[in-house]
């Protein structure tokens, strides 16, 4: 089968895209995770003491890729978690450029998310290969 170069090159986008939505995905279940994580130990602290501890809830992110495109859609409660979240750390050594484009994209969708959240809103990201589609954080009536 012989392929062109504009096949390969369509794949392996795609398959960036799709590295990037999963990267996109687990960081906000790792914000989700810190903001349990912070909730549990202020119960903890409260004084609040019980037999077992609730199972957390199964995720509700649902995600669609294809042709090129990735979205994500997160749900109220994913969004309110991501709003309420912990932004975690970056390693030490990591250059001052890196960390101050990671900490100011992380507190704006942090920003956007709590702004969706008040309205009831879910949120979402979006991720395309092709640069003159919309790309990005997104919220939407659910």
């Amino acid at each position: 089968m012989i392929t062109t170069e504009s096949e390969v090159q369509t794949r392996s986008r795609a398959g960036w895209l799709a590295r990037l939505a999963v990267l996109v995905a687990l960081i906000g279940g790792l914000l989700a995770a810190s903001t349990t994580a912070a909730s549990a130990s202020a119960a903890a602290t409260a004084g609040a003491r019980t037999a077992k501890m609730a199972a957390a809830p199964m995720a509700t992110m649902t995600a669609s890729c294809g042709g090129g495109r990735c979205t994500v859609y997160l749900s109220k409660a994913e969004t309110r978690d991501l709003a309420a979240g912990r932004v975690p750390g970056l390693p030490g050594g990591v250059p001052w450029q890196l960390r101050a484009g990671y900490y100011a994209l992380a507190y704006g969708h942090k920003w956007f998310a709590q702004q969706y959240a008040n309205r009831g809103w879910c949120s979402g990201f979006r991720l395309s290969i092709y640069p003159w589609e919309s790309q990005g954080y997104f919220g939407y009536a659910c």
